[in-house]
């Protein structure tokens, strides 16, 4: 089984509030009822609880993946076990996409970060959708595309910037990404984020993520509210630490 969660539960996405989550998604977007139901009736919908993994760094696998219900990690980790966050999938995107070419995971892991519920779709019946839908192809080349360009520029923060710059811009992208606007005019993160899981978003300690935040909001430029994080001042957490 691909899914490698102790605790899980597996069915075949037939009743109506399963399927509905699938055809929702980007990397379908145009597919007729028909051809999405002929791709459903081979399709598993698993559960994974918080903190397992849905594939290991080394595991080969013939599925894709899409997450229908909460938010799953692609992490790498060096042989001291420190982890880094190479992209967050959100409900409606692809990961595993690496099965379309008869590849492994090389060395990548998939995190379920919280009880989600995960499509696992047969690789050769996704090929040959791509084949009858080119669009399918065309969206999931935009999807790896775009993973693969955050993926390089990650790279390049690693290589150049200090934790300061990197841990700002990456609260930036999240403000962006999970913003919503509060009624004083500040922009929160909906989603709560812990000090040690933005510590492996940019390559840090969980204590340099922690003295980091502790300073923008003695600055003024950050605030915590219900736990999540809360943006005063965008044009100066931009800033932050390219000075430095």
């Amino acid at each position: 089984m691909p899914i490698t969660s102790e605790k899980q539960s597996d069915h075949r996405p037939d009743a109506a509030g399963d399927v509905l989550p699938l055809c929702e998604s980007q990397l379908f977007a145009g597919v007729g009822d028909g051809r999405l139901a002929e791709l459903c009736d081979r399709a598993v919908l698993s559960t994974v609880e918080r903190g397992s993994l849905v594939y290991g760094p080394f595991d080969t696998s013939d599925v894709v993946y899409v997450v229908a219900q909460g938010t799953v990690r692609l992490a790498s980790a060096d042989p001291d076990g420190r982890q880094l966050t190479l992209a967050i999938i959100d409900a409606g995107s692809v990961f595993g996409e690496s099965a379309l070419l008869g590849q492994g995971a090389a060395g990548v892991f998939a995190e379920a970060t919280e009880r989600c519920r995960i499509y696992s779709i047969p690789a050769d019946r996704l090929r040959a959708m791509i084949q009858r839908e080119p669009g399918v192809g065309v969206n999931l080349l935009l999807s790896v595309g775009s993973r693969l360009r955050r993926m390089q520029e990650l790279s390049h923060e690693l290589a150049y910037w200090n934790v300061h710059r990197r841990l700002a811009h990456q609260i930036c992208m999240l403000a962006e990404r999970y913003g919503r606007p509060t009624l004083s005019g500040d922009v929160m993160v909906a989603r709560v984020f812990t000090h040690a899981e933005l510590a492996d978003m940019v390559g840090a300690t969980r204590q340099t993520v922690s003295e980091c935040i502790a300073t923008l909001m003695r600055m003024g430029i950050l605030e915590r509210r219900r736990r999540r994080i809360v943006v005063r001042d965008r044009p100066a957490l931009a800033a932050f630490g390219t000075e430095r």
